[in-house]
């Protein structure tokens, strides 16, 4: 697999390997108040900055180390953030994932849209078998999404249980924290549980409406 020339859409994402034309665009959307959070994205960015840090992750996908992509808005073909997928050399068949938005761009969900597809990606179309994902402490927004991502792809409590519920579950069982900052980890054996889980609900949900329907009693499609 071709790590620099992977392209593939969400319902309102597109993610598409970088290239260096990409680095004036990464460049305007570089403030101080996301590169304060993340490594190799300073502030001010200059373009040839940004250029130089493309370069240097391309030759990493061109390795099969890492998958280097920007988020686009597939409404407006706009690019709105980065996104990273890397090979972890200390843990075997292990990737870390990060990422940022530009402001203008977040609060919107698409962190979590972003997570779910990278995480599928992975586990589906990667050899990886664990995702680590991490957040500074003191970014607390940062420290929410990671929590959520988890909570979705733990083993417990069982599927469908509120995100709130389970995060006493999400930090002793999926966080560890070091120099400041907390680790999510997730586990190929429970995204495929996951998966299975979440068939299993859609299929007993399914099978509720159509029974309701036989009996002639009203479902979510059904107008009353």
């Amino acid at each position: 697999m071709d790590l620099t020339q992977i392209s593939f859409e969400t319902r309102r994402l597109g993610i598409h390997s970088c290239k260096l034309t990409n680095a004036d665009t990464l460049s305007s959307l570089m403030p101080a108040q996301i590169s304060q959070w993340v490594a190799h994205w300073p502030c001010p960015l200059p373009p040839q900055q940004a250029q130089a840090n493309i370069a240097s992750y391309l030759e990493t996908a061109s390795a099969s180390l890492g998958f280097p992509a920007v988020i686009c808005e597939n409404q407006t073909g706009q690019i709105i953030g980065w996104h990273l997928l890397q090979l972890r050399q200390d843990l075997k068949n292990s990737a870390d994932l990060s990422y940022w938005i530009g402001e203008d761009y977040q609060r919107q969900g698409f962190a979590f849209e972003l997570a779910r597809a990278m995480i599928a990606f992975a586990f589906e179309s990667w050899d990886i078998r664990q995702v680590i994902a991490g957040a500074q402490l003191k970014n607390a927004v940062q420290f929410r999404c990671c929590a959520n991502w988890a909570c979705n792809y733990l083993t417990k409590p069982a599927f469908g249980h509120q995100c709130a519920r389970v995060m006493r579950h999400v930090y002793f069982s999926a966080c560890t924290k070091r120099c400041g900052a907390a680790f999510f980890n997730i586990p190929e054996r429970d995204f495929r549980r996951y998966r299975v889980r979440k068939t299993h609900v859609h299929h007993r949900i399914n099978q509720q409406a159509q029974d309701q329907n036989l009996q002639g009693l009203p479902t979510a499609k059904t107008k009353v």
